[in-house]
Protein backbone atom coordinates (compact mmCIF):
# COMPACT_ATOMS: atom_id res chain seq x y z
CA UNK A 1 0.00 0.00 0.00
CA UNK A 2 1.42 3.47 -1.06
CA UNK A 3 2.33 5.91 1.93
CA UNK A 4 1.15 9.57 2.18
CA UNK A 5 4.47 11.48 1.54
CA UNK A 6 6.28 13.02 4.08
CA UNK A 7 7.44 16.66 3.68
CA UNK A 8 11.18 18.24 4.26
CA UNK A 9 10.25 18.99 7.66
CA UNK A 10 9.06 15.32 8.48
CA UNK A 11 5.66 16.12 9.01
CA UNK A 12 2.86 14.83 6.84
CA UNK A 13 0.77 18.07 6.53
CA UNK A 14 1.09 21.98 7.77
CA UNK A 15 -0.64 24.07 10.07
CA UNK A 16 -3.70 25.16 9.97
CA UNK A 17 -5.11 22.14 9.29
CA UNK A 18 -8.45 20.87 10.00
CA UNK A 19 -9.28 17.47 11.46
CA UNK A 20 -13.10 16.17 11.33
CA UNK A 21 -14.69 13.16 13.12
CA UNK A 22 -18.18 12.70 12.07
CA UNK A 23 -20.61 10.01 13.55
CA UNK A 24 -23.51 8.97 11.01
CA UNK A 25 -27.23 7.93 12.83
CA UNK A 26 -29.66 7.31 11.42
CA UNK A 27 -33.23 8.32 12.58
CA UNK A 28 -36.66 6.66 11.90
CA UNK A 29 -39.46 9.30 12.91
CA UNK A 30 -43.07 6.95 13.65
CA UNK A 31 -46.46 8.73 13.09
CA UNK A 32 -46.84 9.64 16.45
CA UNK A 33 -44.14 11.70 16.66
CA UNK A 34 -41.56 9.77 18.71
CA UNK A 35 -38.21 8.76 16.77
CA UNK A 36 -35.63 6.00 16.83
CA UNK A 37 -32.18 6.17 16.24
CA UNK A 38 -29.48 4.13 15.41
CA UNK A 39 -25.68 3.99 14.40
CA UNK A 40 -25.37 3.16 10.53
CA UNK A 41 -21.19 2.55 11.50
CA UNK A 42 -19.86 1.25 14.43
CA UNK A 43 -16.71 3.72 14.92
CA UNK A 44 -16.56 7.62 13.68
CA UNK A 45 -15.40 8.40 10.43
CA UNK A 46 -12.31 10.72 10.62
CA UNK A 47 -11.37 13.17 7.72
CA UNK A 48 -8.55 15.76 7.11
CA UNK A 49 -8.60 18.83 5.26
CA UNK A 50 -4.58 19.88 4.74
CA UNK A 51 -3.82 23.11 3.23
CA UNK A 52 -0.30 23.25 2.22
CA UNK A 53 1.17 26.52 1.54
CA UNK A 54 4.83 26.62 1.48
CA UNK A 55 5.79 23.58 -0.64
CA UNK A 56 9.04 22.97 -2.97
CA UNK A 57 8.90 21.46 -6.72
CA UNK A 58 9.53 17.97 -4.89
CA UNK A 59 6.91 18.01 -2.45
CA UNK A 60 4.65 18.53 -4.43
CA UNK A 61 5.25 16.46 -7.29
CA UNK A 62 5.28 13.86 -4.83
CA UNK A 63 1.85 14.60 -3.78
CA UNK A 64 0.47 14.96 -6.98
CA UNK A 65 2.20 11.18 -8.03
CA UNK A 66 0.72 9.68 -5.33
CA UNK A 67 -2.90 11.12 -5.79
CA UNK A 68 -2.82 9.83 -10.09
CA UNK A 69 -1.08 6.99 -8.88
CA UNK A 70 -4.43 6.04 -6.94
CA UNK A 71 -6.44 7.74 -9.38
CA UNK A 72 -7.71 10.04 -7.30
CA UNK A 73 -10.11 8.94 -4.27
CA UNK A 74 -10.40 5.50 -6.30
CA UNK A 75 -7.25 4.59 -4.44
CA UNK A 76 -6.06 3.68 -0.97
CA UNK A 77 -2.88 4.80 0.86
CA UNK A 78 -1.59 4.65 4.57
CA UNK A 79 -1.94 8.26 5.93
CA UNK A 80 -0.42 8.54 9.84
CA UNK A 81 -2.76 11.72 10.22
CA UNK A 82 -2.11 14.70 12.30
CA UNK A 83 -1.74 15.21 16.00
CA UNK A 84 -0.18 11.97 17.04
CA UNK A 85 -3.25 9.89 15.12
CA UNK A 86 -2.24 6.14 14.32
CA UNK A 87 -1.81 5.60 11.19
CA UNK A 88 -4.95 4.82 8.95
CA UNK A 89 -6.20 3.46 5.72
CA UNK A 90 -7.13 6.70 3.44
CA UNK A 91 -8.17 7.53 0.44
CA UNK A 92 -8.70 11.67 -1.55
CA UNK A 93 -11.86 13.12 -0.93
CA UNK A 94 -12.08 14.69 -4.41
CA UNK A 95 -11.23 13.20 -8.13
CA UNK A 96 -9.66 16.55 -8.64
CA UNK A 97 -6.20 18.12 -7.29
CA UNK A 98 -4.72 21.99 -8.33
CA UNK A 99 -1.62 22.48 -7.44
CA UNK A 100 -0.77 26.32 -7.41
CA UNK A 101 2.85 27.28 -8.84
CA UNK A 102 3.52 30.45 -6.92
CA UNK A 103 7.31 30.87 -8.63
CA UNK A 104 10.06 28.31 -9.17
CA UNK A 105 10.25 27.02 -6.23
CA UNK A 106 6.90 27.56 -4.07
CA UNK A 107 4.11 25.13 -4.72
CA UNK A 108 0.46 25.46 -2.97
CA UNK A 109 -2.16 22.72 -2.91
CA UNK A 110 -5.08 22.04 -0.66
CA UNK A 111 -6.03 18.44 -0.27
CA UNK A 112 -8.83 16.41 1.52
CA UNK A 113 -8.45 12.98 2.83
CA UNK A 114 -10.82 10.27 4.56
CA UNK A 115 -9.72 7.09 6.65
CA UNK A 116 -11.81 4.01 4.85
CA UNK A 117 -14.29 2.28 6.55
Amino acid sequence: MSVFPVLKTGAEGQYPAVRRIEYSTAVLQFVDGSEQRYRLISAPQRSWELSLDLLDEEEAERIQQLFEQENGSYGQFSFGGLWGTAEAECSFQTDALEVEYQDQSRARLAVRIRENR
